[in-house]
């Protein structure tokens, strides 16, 4: 069928990593197959579209494709060699990366999977999407991906979390998009032991209400909770900071 998620979600929990995984494999293993991802900023764009480059590199070498441009943001997997590529033409499928300040270079079509990640820091994502989204047929294969962090209570990213979360309870949908929440609790690496029982003892006596309402509500434990003290204190005791980031 077709993909269309928006996903919510706290910091370096490897969601980028995991939907471009995904857009890889289709491009390595199905012919003909686009995919384009959209980054919030330069740097990111380097970092994601590092990961595609690493996946290419340690593939099995009979598992690996032909590949005619391998550049700073476009994988393309085709015979590289021009007199062959008629009768050996290769995959020919591609990934592009491009950056939210050009991600309009996608308009041009001809894509079957569009990765837009961080979407709540792009300076106009609203104009972004509209497009670059029509590039992407709403036909079977086909993916579309939100994903970013928090970024307070407003923006497009905001407002298509909030249709894609009503729409699960109305008769009539609002949302192509099924949400996917991924609080900071899921994680057990994001856990913090204690060093003794007497300082376990001393944090759990001064539980505040909030971390009271996590250990009955979540059933957050208190090592958990000693991690997103130490986070706060990081962001200078700024709770609204934590909640935005995790």
């Amino acid at each position: 069928g077709m993909v269309r998620l928006i996903i919510l979600k706290d910091r370096r929990i490897g969601a980028s990593t995991y939907v471009d995984g995904r857009a890889f494999h289709q491009t390595v293993t199905i012919p003909n197959t686009a995919a384009f991802v959209i980054t919030h900023d330069k740097d990111s764009l380097g970092k994601i579209f590092g990961m595609s480059k690493l996946f290419y590199d340690y593939l099995p070498s009979q598992l690996r494709p032909m590949i005619r441009y391998n550049n700073s943001t476009k994988l393309v997997f085709e015979n590289p060699n021009a007199s062959a590529r008629i009768t050996n033409p290769g995959l020919r499928s591609l990934m592009d990366v491009f950056s939210a300040n050009t991600g309009t270079a996608s308009r041009s079509g001809g894509y079957s999977i569009a990765h837009f990640s961080e979407v709540a820091f792009y300076n106009d994502a609203e104009t972004l999407v509209t497009s670059t989204v029509p590039a992407i047929p709403d036909a079977p294969g086909t993916v579309k991906v939100y994903e970013s962090t928090g970024n307070g209570r407003q923006g497009f990213f905001y407002e298509q979390w909030k249709k894609a979360k009503e729409s699960l309870t109305l008769q009539r949908k609002t949302s192509n998009y099924y949400p996917l929440f991924f609080s900071w609790l899921t994680f057990p690496e994001y856990t913090k032991q204690f060093i003794s029982a007497k300082e376990e003892k001393d944090f759990q006596e001064t539980l505040d209400e909030e971390e009271q309402y996590l250990a009955a509500r979540f059933k957050a434990t208190l090592e958990q909770l000693n991690w997103r003290r130490t986070q706060i204190r990081e962001f200078d005791g700024d709770e609204d900071k934590f909640h935005q980031e995790y």
